[in-house]
């Protein structure tokens, strides 16, 4: 079932290049780590049982960055993934109403879509109709804090060639205190804790999300 649901939003065609690491049911949602196939794509799915189904969250997490090529492909030298600013807006906030109507009823409505602090990076797959959606507003400030800010202002900040994704090696989900914790170890040495009260009624938002890397 996993592996299906997630061919649909990642692409039928990559399926031999993306492996489960493991997947972890508290209470009704189920955490399903993986090692994406491609940038820009999760490396944490959650599903939420109800109705005696499992349903996608139409959010995805991403856990860990890295400030030099991991080596995964890459969709901008495909053609296939822009990233692009809007106009008047210099700093994007995830719940914002621009960029929540930039969601569900702009150009990336029918495309997965990362949000940036500065920039959106949207691309398609072939074959692939589904979509998700990745928060990194917080990233650019998380790599100020693990490579330092003269290193990292070296980049430029409005395209994604800066941001890549190392492997995970340690991965856990737990319920603490009323708050769903995924928790992942990087193979470049970082910890990553993001932390949730609960999805939200359309299955598609985390509720109450907070980061924490060290």
């Amino acid at each position: 079932m996993i592996r299906h649901e997630l061919n649909k939003v990642i692409g039928t065609g990559y399926s031999s290049k993306w492996e489960v690491l493991k997947v972890i049911q508290i209470k009704n949602i189920c955490a399903v780590f993986l090692n994406p196939p491609y940038r820009e794509c999760p490396n944490v799915f959650l599903f939420k049982y109800s109705d005696g189904e499992y349903h996608r969250v139409l959010e995805g997490l991403a856990i860990g960055i890295i400030d030099s090529s991991s080596g995964i492909e890459d969709l901008h030298t495909k053609g296939t993934a822009v990233d692009f600013q809007i106009d008047n807006v210099k700093t994007n906030y995830f719940n914002s109403p621009v960029i929540k109507s930039l969601i569900n009823g702009g150009v990336a409505k029918n495309s997965p879509i990362t949000i940036y602090q500065q920039f959106i990076h949207v691309h398609t797959v072939p074959g692939v109709k589904d979509r998700y959606v990745i928060d990194k507003t917080y990233f650019y400030n998380i790599a100020l804090k693990m490579f330092g800010k003269d290193h990292w202002q070296d980049y430029p900040t409005a395209e994604c060639v800066m941001y890549d994704i190392p492997k995970l090696i340690k991965l856990n989900f737990e319920f603490i205190e009323n708050r769903y914790i995924v928790s992942g170890e990087t193979n470049n040495n970082q910890y990553w804790k993001i932390s949730f009260s609960d999805v939200d009624g359309s299955n598609e938002y985390l509720l109450n999300k907070k980061i924490a890397v060290q």
